[in-house]
């Protein structure tokens, strides 16, 4: 329950992006001032039951923020929970 300096942000064509501070005791205050955004600024700039609010309302109300952290680098296996994952959700009910 300590925060925790994982990698550098690595994309094409662009500078390093500075390191992410992962920290459990302040990531759930920060996902409710996140996913409160998502109502009080961006389904506000549309009309009250307009596609795309709905759109906006449904993220909101359903999606859950979550931060995964593999820090194996060579043998990295982060995708492997996530094919593990599609094939439970995939598969025929018991």
């Amino acid at each position: 329950m300590s925060p925790n300096a994982v990698t550098w942000g690595v994309f094409p064509a662009k500078e390093i992006i500075q390191p992410t501070v992962v920290d459990p005791v302040s990531f759930p205050i920060w996902k409710d001032e996140a996913f409160e955004l998502w109502t009080s600024q961006w389904a506000s700039i549309y009309e009250e039951g307009s596609v795309s609010r709905q759109i906006i309302e449904t993220i909101h109300d359903t999606y859950f923020l979550v931060n995964i952290v593999d820090n194996d680098y060579i043998n990295c296996k982060m995708l492997d929970m996530f094919e593990r994952l599609l094939e439970r959700l995939n598969a025929p009910a018991r």
